[in-house]
């Protein structure tokens, strides 16, 4: 009976196999040169209304293009060689980099000639397109009516700035600069700062224009070299750094100045040397921009140990000096003088040793008072500020060296009270720890558990001893002493920290920080699909109660993907879950409109539009459509 049964279903397995080998003999095998058209999707960028997008594609021969498509008549713009696409602010432009063909590249490459890029501008109303050439890089005033395009600085003399025009887009005309090494459009109106530099010890300096009026200030200039331009979030207030040494002299001291009400009669602002909070031995460097806070009475910047002079040789040191360099150069073999107590190893070093040349130490000025708060304190640990200004933090590694050595990283939170300067150790030995999105509490994981510390009331809680849910990822076969947790931390918190999301194996649990309980929001356990906060606009610091929350979806055996919606009051609903890999889900600014990608092993990934609900998405990509073809 066995023989029998098994007999047919051998003589069909057989008959498919035949007939997809005699199927697939029809088909040309993929050769290298097949190979090298083969397309990339990279990340669309989608027009503030949703009526457009942009997206790159690469392919494996450098023969990239970028694609524009009017998502209202079903048309596709090619300009090759396109990159780094941008919309206006007002939906009427978008510009783009204008790269070059590989063989271009290599043939300048070869000559020892400069590689240099241009862009491209389209009017989406006329159809319009203009090609600038020599532009290295280029932004749309917050209105939209104005586009600067940056050229390249000549190699002679050393800090000279490049040229720069202003393109009114409007009239077509243009306005141009010269000397200018930065730019930054205030978010405020079409006010652009620039800063100057002549390649010389004079002539340099920060200038304000104001495009539609013709208005231009000079708010500073010196023989110093100027940086990092940082204009407040919706006011006139600007802030840069300014060299203590002439700009010739490549000096790491530097000054902060700013200027409040530039739209008027600017107000200057300068952090003197000596201030209260900033030690003898520390300098403000260039390696940080300024930040300002949003009341624009605190900056944030960088501060270094300061470098020490160099000191003159004697003639004798001189005069040997001379003589060893007329001596034939003998190459000595290299030597490595490995430590144990060395952190990172020496190869690691070198890698990063360019970073940590630029690496600084977080303080804020008060500007009312004249004082500064300093927040770091070890150049390799990390620093942040907390939302609101009134505390800063620090998480120190250096006493645990031996656990960074080998995976089980340690560190003791401090915290610094801005207003009154005092460094706190709030938490000791922690291995997960993570600031809150208002900036009133600090989260941690003991490997079992979530806890979590009021700044204000110095309260510390466990929040999920009592609900029942596993949050360590028992299946984590990392060789550690402490169990990471699900999601390796928060999904996201709510507005004024009312509420933490947080990751059991397959579910999102949303728990209150101060201890009050929490409840479970989805139900993927059920189906063993895990779900997870997606993060589609990152500029916001929390999660808005009035906004719908997107999930994403994947199956724990199933592999499947997809999205699911989370409102207030409502259970999780399922948008789309599909045997495909389903990702990058985006949202246009002003609309609601949203785009993701879905693709599979045998089907090139390409991008789908849709409405809020993600449902009957139409496919707006076709990569690689020959992919069936071999």
């Amino acid at each position: 009976m066995l023989r029998s049964y098994t007999r047919p279903v051998i003589v069909l397995a057989l008959a498919v196999a035949t007939t997809n080998s005699v199927h697939a003999q029809n088909k040309p095998t993929l050769t290298p040169d097949d190979y090298g058209k083969w397309e990339t999707l990279s990340t669309p960028t989608i027009a503030p209304s949703g009526q457009w997008i942009a997206y790159p594609i690469r392919r494996v021969n450098e023969e990239n293009e970028l694609r524009i498509r009017d998502l209202r008549r079903d048309t596709t713009r090619v300009v090759a060689y396109g990159s780094g696409p941008q919309f206006s602010a007002n939906d009427r432009w978008l510009a783009w980099t204008v790269g070059m063909s590989p063989d271009e590249r290599k043939r300048l490459e070869k000559a020892k000639d400069p590689v240099h890029t241009g862009v491209g501008l389209l009017d989406l109303q006329t159809g319009e397109e203009r090609t600038f050439d020599e532009v290295t890089r280029f932004a749309f005033s917050a209105d939209g009516a104005f586009l600067v395009l940056h050229g390249y600085a000549p190699s002679e003399p050393e800090n000279k700035g490049a040229d720069l025009r202003i393109l009114n887009l409007g009239s077509g005309g243009f306005t141009p600069f010269g000397n200018v090494s930065e730019f930054a459009w205030s978010d405020m109106g079409s006010i652009l700062a620039m800063a100057l530099s002549t390649g010389a010890d004079a002539g340099n300096g920060i200038q304000v224009y104001a495009p539609e009026t013709g208005r231009l200030h000079s708010l500073d200039n010196s023989g110093a070299a100027y940086r990092q331009l940082a204009w407040r979030e919706d006011a006139f207030d600007l802030a840069a750094l300014r060299s203590d040494d002439d700009a010739s002299e490549d000096g790491s001291a530097h000054h902060l100045i700013a200027w409040r009400g530039i739209d008027g009669t600017p107000q200057t602002l300068e952090l003197a040397a000596g201030t209260a909070g900033i030690a003898d031995t520390l300098e403000v460097v260039q390696h940080r921009r300024p930040v300002w806070s949003d009341d624009g009475r605190q900056l944030a910047f960088g501060l270094r140990p300061a470098e020490p002079e160099e000191e003159e040789p004697d003639s004798t040191e001189a005069e040997a000096e001379d003589e060893d360099e007329d001596e034939d150069d003998v190459e000595l073999p290299g030597l490595e003088i490995w430590h144990t107590k060395d952190v990172r190893l020496i190869p690691q070093q070198k890698v990063s040793q360019s970073r940590d040349d630029r690496r600084t130490l977080l303080a804020v000025w008060n500007i009312d008072d004249n004082r500064v708060a300093q927040i770091g304190n070890d150049l390799m640990s990390s620093a942040q500020l907390l939302e609101g200004w009134n505390t800063g933090l620090e998480n120190d590694a250096e006493p645990y060296a031996w656990g960074t050595m080998f995976g089980r990283r340690y560190h003791d939170v401090w915290t610094v009270d801005l207003g009154r300067g005092v460094r706190t150790k709030t938490l000791e030995r922690v291995r997960y720890s993570w600031s809150s999105a208002s900036g009133h509490y600090l989260l941690w994981f003991d490997g079992t558990d979530y806890w979590t510390h009021d700044l204000r009331s110095g309260t510390r809680i466990n929040i999920t001893q009592n609900l029942g849910a596993t949050f360590t990822d028992t299946a984590s076969d990392h060789p550690t002493d402490l169990l990471p947790p699900h999601g390796f931390g928060p999904g996201g918190w709510m507005e004024n920290d009312e509420a933490v999301f947080l990751y059991d194996e397959f579910d999102i649990w949303r728990v209150s920080p101060d201890g009050s309980g929490g409840e479970r929001v989805t139900n993927g356990t059920a189906d063993q699909i895990i779900h997870r906060v997606v993060r589609i606009d990152r500029d916001d610091p929390w999660l808005s109660a009035d906004e719908p929350i997107y999930l994403s979806l994947r199956g724990e055996w199933t592999e499947m993907r997809g999205y699911a919606r989370l409102r207030s009051g409502r259970d999780a609903e399922r948008l789309v879950y599909e045997d495909r890999l389903v990702s990058g889900l985006a949202k246009a600014d002003s609309a609601d409109v949203y785009v993701y990608q879905m693709g599979a092993f045998d089907d090139s990934p390409d991008l789908f539009l849709a409405d809020g609900n993600l449902q009957s998405p139409e496919q707006i990509t076709e990569t690689n459509p020959f992919q069936d073809d071999y």
